[in-house]
């Protein structure tokens, strides 16, 4: 089953941007909301691999914006900054973390009071089948399971003092 990478990429980085600027708040539960998470593009690359109890499909390069709505309030960003500086990698569940490579920042002003701080994260991740339903075979190890024969074998130089040169009459 693949699981819901997006909503937990998300929800990583909101808890991570309220840890870091305590006085944000990321849900519309907590009232007022202050600051949304946005995935705004994707970059798909894919690569499937099969693994014994994982399949990746391929990876994820995206655009994740974080816009702050501060009404009249200034938030310091220094420790958020910080705070994925030192840790650039965001858990996603038990699967593949995923990685934060840029951070960019804009400030939008609305109105005379109004002013939005937009950050923006290139965060790359993977897409993955967790394995649910996938047996996990134990490697042998000098047995003829693991290895595939060769379809397209290598040709050989020709070497006429070889065996096989040697022809019987």
């Amino acid at each position: 089953m693949i699981p819901r990478v997006e909503d937990a990429l998300i929800a990583e980085l909101e808890r991570r941007v309220a840890e870091s600027v305590p006085e944000s708040a990321p849900a519309p539960e907590a009232r007022p909301e202050t600051f949304v998470v946005a995935i705004e593009e994707r970059r798909f690359e894919k690569c499937r691999q099969e693994e014994s109890a994982v399949t990746i499909y391929g990876r994820v390069e995206a655009a994740v914006s974080v816009c702050f709505y501060s009404q009249k309030t200034r938030y310091d960003y220094s420790a958020m900054m910080a705070s994925f500086s030192g840790n650039p990698h965001l858990q996603i569940g038990g699967g593949l973390p995923a990685e934060i490579v840029e951070i960019n920042s804009a400030t939008v002003e609305e109105g005379p009071y109004l002013t939005s701080d937009a950050w923006t994260f290139t965060v790359r991740y993977y897409i993955w089948d967790d394995g649910e339903g996938k047996e996990w075979r134990r490697p042998a190890i000098n047995s003829e399971e693991t290895a595939e024969p060769c379809v397209c074998p290598q040709p050989h130089p020709y070497d006429p003092n070889s065996p096989e040169a040697v022809i019987d009459v």
